[in-house]
Parts: structure tokens; C-alpha cells; sequence
């Protein structure tokens, strides 16, 4: 009888670890497709290009530095940001 308890629980943790190394591996491909999204978006970015921020803010780029961006949203004010905040460049 205890035979079978430990051969079924050694199949289980065996499972459990299979399914584990499946999220892992496509986990990890799903970070690094969204990392290499994210540095084309912030190397590609240009004065004029209308963009989104991470909290659903939309603007205009005015001014890029290496860490900020001044943007122009639709009440005319320009806001001071940082450039990693902006989440995708409206086409």
C-alpha cells in the first residue's frame, strides 16, 4: 500500500514540476518580446509623435532628453516626464 501512495506522489511532484518549467519558459519568452517592444518604442521616439502614457494620458511629444520628454496635452499644458512612461506611440 505504501508503494503506491509513493509512486503517486512522486508522478504528482513530477507534474507539478513539468508544469512549472512550461510557465517559466513562456513566461520568460513573453518578457523578453515586451522588453525588446519597449526599447524600439523608446529609441524610435520623435518631436510630433503623439503618444499614451502607462495611466491612459495622451499628448504630443514637444522636447526629448535622454531620461525626460515635455509633452503637450489637450488642454495646452506642457508636462515634464519621464520618457519610460510613455507605453505606445499613436499611428
Amino acid at each position: 500500500m505504501w508503494n503506491y501512495i509513493l509512486g503517486s506522489s512522486i508522478a504528482l511532484i513530477g507534474l507539478i514540476v513539468l508544469i512549472l518549467l512550461i510557465y517559466y519558459i513562456a513566461s520568460r519568452a513573453n518578457v523578453s518580446k515586451r522588453k525588446k517592444f519597449f526599447e524600439e518604442l523608446h529609441n524610435n521616439l520623435k518631436i510630433g509623435d503623439e503618444v499614451v502614457f502607462s495611466n491612459g494620458i495622451y499628448g504630443k511629444i514637444k522636447h526629448i532628453s535622454e531620461d525626460f520628454a515635455d509633452i503637450e496635452v489637450k488642454s495646452g499644458a506642457v508636462v515634464k516626464v519621464s520618457r519610460y512612461a510613455i507605453s505606445d506611440i499613436i499611428k
